[in-house]
């Protein structure tokens, strides 16, 4: 019996990650419906030269005046995906009117958080959500270095704040190296 078990949990992993693989194939047809729906919302995807998925990047339409009209202070994350696939997902999100929290864009990679994703990430968004390089722009991020000298490389007039839990955990951990208590 648990034989039978094991062949069933087996046969019902490969076909979940068979489909895993045939939804990625589906993006861009995805892609082409969110337009016919809403031209205005932005989206952009990349394949690698086998046509294998690398990235997928996600505005809504109203994003785009969003830093001209609203909230400066705007959030950078990253999480990754628990998924047979991995991959990571960034955003970049504020504020509304309403102090409730808004996502402006997204992206879905494979690769780890790096220069190089965040880079490509935020020149996608700053070139579709207008203000987003002028004066007096702060973006907030946790101390991930490939997004730090994105920010400093793409967002050369954006001032840079990093969230208040990773700096008391920082100097936590640094109290600790020198032997200090709570």
């Amino acid at each position: 019996k648990l034989s039978q078990a094991y062949k069933a949990k087996r046969i019902a992993q490969d076909e979940i990650f068979r489909n895993v693989e045939t939804q990625f194939a589906k993006v861009p047809s995805l892609c082409h419906a969110i337009s016919e729906i809403d031209p205005l919302r932005v989206y952009d995807f990349e394949a690698d030269s086998n046509r294998v998925f690398q990235r997928f990047f996600w505005s809504h339409s109203s994003a785009k005046e969003w830093v001209n009209l609203q909230r400066t202070l705007l959030a950078a994350d990253g999480t990754f995906l628990k998924s047979e696939t991995g991959g990571n997902l960034l955003i970049l999100g504020s504020e509304d009117a309403e102090n409730k929290s808004i996502i402006l864009a997204v992206v879905i990679i494979t690769a780890s958080e790096s220069k190089v994703e965040w880079s490509w990430f935020f020149q996608k968004c700053k070139s579709y959500i207008s203000g987003m390089d002028r004066t007096g722009v702060g973006i907030v991020s946790d101390h991930d270095k490939g997004l730090q000298a994105a920010i400093e490389e793409i967002f050369v007039n954006a001032f840079h704040l990093y969230y208040v839990k990773h700096i008391e955990r920082n100097i936590q951990g640094h109290k600790n190296e020198q032997g200090h208590k709570d």
